[in-house]
């Protein structure tokens, strides 16, 4: 299900994430523990390397009917706007209520969304220890990951006028990456190499702009 009430409720980045540390702090818990012990939940089985951890964020209010809604466009360049009554899409973001957060046209192929089981697994694990601040999203693909442990990353850029967000895979010491940033999605691995615990985060800085990077 889907509810633009729903998603104008989200926080803005830095409110979401002094919430997460709030939450974290609360518990008595790191964000390395928790991610640790999501791991086996997102790393082992027939879900494994198809999900993320997601912070529960947006960056634009909807109106009733639009739904925030990435296509590529080309290559690695993912241009998201809201879309009214938009069809052939997917959900590719989720609360822990199983909410459909954003989405993507479906041009190519996909995991299934995360299963009811899954869901409630993710749910407890959070729920134990009362954070309410952390979603589930589609995992980066193995082309994507390669690249982002060599070093690249996603940029993606707002334009709060047209509430567009373009995102585009960069080299790592791009300029733009200067300032305050937020981390704001992990893939929990139990596997040492490659992408392990919060090591493939998705970031995005106080004046607008989002990144991924390994």
């Amino acid at each position: 299900m889907f509810s633009v009430q729903t998603y104008n409720n989200l926080p803005f980045v830095s409110a979401a994430q002094q919430a997460l540390l709030d939450q974290l702090n609360a518990s008595e818990i790191t964000l390395q523990q928790l991610l640790s012990e999501l791991a086996p939940l997102f790393s082992t089985g027939e879900d494994a390397g198809k999900y993320a951890v997601w912070l529960l964020h947006h960056h634009f209010s909807l109106d009733e009917g639009e739904k925030m809604t990435g296509r590529v466009v080309s290559g690695d360049i993912t241009i998201s706007t809201p879309i009214i009554d938009p069809s052939d899409i997917i959900a590719e973001r989720w609360n822990a209520n199983s909410d459909e957060l954003e989405h993507r046209f479906n041009q190519s192929p996909h995991p299934p969304p995360p299963s009811p089981s899954f869901m409630n697994a993710f749910t407890h694990i959070v729920g134990d220890y009362g954070i309410t601040a952390l979603g589930v999203c589609y995992a980066p693909n193995e082309t994507d990951l390669d690249k982002i442990n060599q070093g690249y990353l996603f940029l993606e850029l707002t334009d709060p006028y047209s509430r567009m967000q373009i995102s585009i895979l960069s080299p790592g010491n791009d300029p733009s990456l200067q300032g305050e940033t937020f981390q704001t999605s992990w893939v929990p691995s139990t596997d040492s190499n490659g992408c392990g615990y919060g090591n493939c985060t998705h970031v995005c800085t106080n004046g607008g702009g989002c990144y991924s990077q390994g």
